[in-house]
């Protein structure tokens, strides 16, 4: 509980210094300004930790000359015209996607473990688990506007209209509110320096991981990651609760599963992935969101860690895993790696849904999957994964034959498209 409090303290006081040095957090970028428009009509960013964002022409999957140099630049989101961009740095970047220029290079007070964004693109949200502590930044000064203590907090989940942003940690018991998530209310700790948030705290809740939303702002389906995650309570499971008032939390309903710690809503379907104790295969499990009931077998995937998933036009869904289970090498130094394709064109089956394995190269230096973009209004999914970027065809739920792929020199981490 201490080294809690500690934490608190020190978040707390590396705000207010960093605050103090940056004018209260705005630090304007004025190395890309020079660099004329690219005039690309569907543009996909893709971050590369080794300093730079690339800018893909996603119309014929060409790299653009045009570099955006930003300090390892990992995870991005966008919404109202700007991308953020979280880095494995004290900094986070404001990215104006009209101008094609970084507004803001913001100093925060450690590495953003996540990142998140308003919908209407006017606030940036930061997690920063080394000093516990949640920053918000105004994009249009680039200005830390809130300093918000929550020790040990890695995930952030923004409700659909931007008005409860939850945080969860990856604090283990004994210490205080293990088994809780917190609930940030962004309308009033904006502009309002030092602003705590409020943890919830029900039985159904073993190691919270994430959250998914499905149209409420303070309702949510919880993914409770149990023994996988260190937990030692119910178990994993998905919980639907109402947390209007924080303080008595309303359980609605609490669905057992194998593993949760990421989801995905497609209709009235929930896609739950993940990797039970002790176990060599990850799971994917279907929940429909109207009875609350799980719907079907479990389909076997890639084992690890898995924080993202994607949906395509043709009714696949990618599985994003980390720190996955290699399969072996065959004679063309190929193998299974991380990532793990569904075809959700029908029910799941008596063994799930048909999952694909692509194959990809022995050689690079991780099988990590880290990022997901299909192109929009085309038959392509941009997947980043073990550093590098690969162009799938969706139709063939492989790397396309017939299209040269690109290579992101360095360490590609993230891709998101920022036109229609």
């Amino acid at each position: 509980m201490r080294r809690a409090q500690n934490i608190y303290v020190l978040g707390l006081v590396l705000a207010a210094c960093v605050a103090a040095m940056a004018g209260c957090g705005s630090s304007s970028s004025t190395a890309n300004q020079t660099q004329p428009l690219t005039n690309i009509k569907k543009r996909v960013l893709v971050s590369n930790e080794a300093g730079v964002v690339r800018i893909v022409d996603a119309s014929n999957d060409t790299l653009s000359t045009k570099t955006i140099a930003i300090s390892a630049p990992i995870k991005m989101v966008k919404a109202g015209g700007f991308t953020i961009i979280g880095q494995n740095a004290a900094l986070v970047g404001i990215f104006n996607d009209a101008t094609e220029t970084l507004d803001f290079n913001t100093p925060t007070a450690d590495v953003s473990n996540d990142v998140a964004v308003s919908p209407d693109g006017s606030t940036a949200w930061i997690a920063e688990r080394n000093v516990g502590l949640v920053q918000a930044v105004s994009t249009s000064t680039g200005a830390v506007v809130a300093n918000i203590p929550i020790p040990n907090v890695v995930r952030l989940s923004m409700s659909p209209n931007g008005t409860r942003l939850l945080a969860f940690t990856d604090t283990l018991k004994p210490l205080a509110n293990a088994d809780s998530f917190w609930v940030i209310d962004t309308n009033s700790v904006v502009n309002t320096p030092n602003k705590t948030a409020s943890p919830v705290t029900a039985a159904s809740l073993d190691q919270p991981f994430n959250a998914i939303f499905n149209g409420s702002e303070t309702q949510a389906l919880i993914l409770n990651c149990g023994k996988p995650c260190g937990g030692s309570g119910v178990g994993s499971n998905v919980s639907k609760i109402d947390f209007t008032t924080p303080a008595t939390p309303t359980t609605i309903a609490t669905v057992p599963v194998l593993a949760a710690t990421t989801g995905l809503i497609n209709g009235t379907s929930l896609f739950v992935a993940g990797t039970p104790l002790a176990s060599a295969f990850g799971t994917l499990q279907v929940i429909d969101t109207g009875s609350l009931t799980v719907v079907g077998a479990a389909s076997q995937i890639a084992d690890g860690i898995h924080l993202k998933m994607a949906t395509t036009s043709n009714n696949r869904l990618y599985i994003a895993s980390k720190t996955c289970t290699p399969g072996p090498v065959n004679s063309a130094n190929q193998q299974v790696g991380c990532l793990s394709i569904a075809n959700i064109s029908a029910a799941p089956g008596a063994s799930g849904f048909p999952i694909i394995r692509p194959l990809e190269s022995a050689f690079r230096q991780n099988l990590d999957v880290t990022g997901f973009q299909q192109v929009s209004g085309r038959n392509i999914m941009y997947v980043v994964q073990g550093g590098e970027f690969d162009i799938f065809d969706i139709g063939l739920d492989a790397p396309s034959p017939t299209i040269t792929q690109i290579d992101i020199v360095g360490v590609a981490i993230d891709a998101v498209q920022i036109d229609p």
